[in-house]
């Protein structure tokens, strides 16, 4: 009898152990939606598989996702590329691409990465820098996609940033002196300077190295980034995970400043992205995501998420001309 009793309480303490690692937080099954800009249109549109790692916390499934103009949305994970279309019909996935630093030209026709460029009609892919090592992160990509601008950081030495001429295949280096990860950086060929990122805030340069100067002091907290809006003479700055400012590249000052939700999942990618075409941008906030518009000043909200309903969690991205709004969250069916 005490066997039997002993045998029970085994059974009893594997069944509990099984409950509890089946809630685990570690792993969710998400999914990929969207909704029009005017808050209406909600629709599921892929399921999103996704793990956490126990060690450091941070995902090991689901990347990010950007638009293309032909209504493509691209989106990673750690070994592929995916390409869908808005209706989720297309789902074709492209393997060795170096996903984990992927950036779109202006105009939607490439996807750039750490090596190359694959062309997304023909899904061709090319490599443009020979021998480019692995730490190089793109920084932007010119309208005509003549100029890219990347980082290249080098082992107890200071980062350097270089612009690279598609055309003659020719680059200019700059030393920032710092040896952070976290410098982001954005070529503009109408002004001819280099704006980057650092630890003591928001600076430009020449691609020759000349004319350093501060244009402000927000830190990026090792979690920055910078996105230059092509054509409207503006420069949105995240400093940290969960603050944005949006710069007018005329005076250099403030023109915005906002704060944003810190995602879940993915600490370094703040919730947040900009359409060109609607003139607004898209962030999140308190689980809502919210729309600012650049011309008129007006901030409208988009879309109130709940845990009820579906709780924005990993990535937000827009179309290119501002319709649609996609991001990636958990929702109960």
């Amino acid at each position: 009898m005490k066997r039997i009793v002993i045998l029970l309480l085994t059974l009893v303490t594997a069944l509990l152990i099984m409950g509890v690692n089946s809630c685990d937080s570690s792993t969710w099954n998400g999914k990929m939606m969207m909704i029009k800009q005017d808050g209406k249109g909600f629709k599921n549109l892929l399921d999103i598989g996704y793990q956490v790692d126990p060690l450091y916390g941070y995902h090991g499934g689901f990347g990010y996702m950007l638009t293309t103009q032909n209504h493509r949305i691209l989106y990673t994970d750690p070994r592929s590329l995916h390409a869908i279309n808005y209706f989720g019909s297309l789902n074709a996935m492209y393997f060795d691409m170096d996903p984990g630093n992927m950036m779109p030209s202006a105009d939607g026709r490439y996807v750039y990465m750490r090596n190359g460029r694959m062309d997304l009609e023909s899904m061709v892919f090319y490599a443009l820098f020979p021998d480019l090592h692995w730490t190089a992160r793109l920084g932007s990509i010119s309208p005509d996609n003549r100029y890219l601008c990347y980082t290249l950081s080098r082992y107890q030495e200071s980062t350097l940033i270089r612009l690279y001429d598609a055309t003659t295949m020719q680059y200019q280096e700059y030393d920032t002196g710092e040896t952070s990860y976290s410098i982001h950086p954005v070529y503009l060929p109408e002004q001819d300077y280099i704006y980057f990122t650092s630890a003591a805030g928001l600076k430009k340069v020449r691609p020759d190295g000349s004319e350093l100067s501060v244009v402000n002091s927000y830190s990026t907290g090792g979690d920055g980034d910078l996105r230059v809006l092509f054509g409207s003479d503006k420069l949105l700055q995240i400093a940290g995970s969960s603050e944005a400012h949006l710069i007018d590249l005329t005076t250099e000052s403030v023109e915005l400043s906002f704060t944003m939700d810190r995602p879940y999942a993915s600490a370094h990618r703040p919730l947040i992205c900009a359409s060109m075409k609607a003139s607004k941008i898209f962030f999140v906030r308190e689980n809502r995501i919210m729309s600012y518009d650049w011309n008129s000043g007006l901030e409208q909200l988009v879309f109130k998420g709940s845990s009820k309903k579906a709780n924005i969690h990993t990535s937000i991205t827009c179309s290119w001309d501002g319709e649609w709004v996609f991001f990636v969250g958990i929702i109960k069916d």
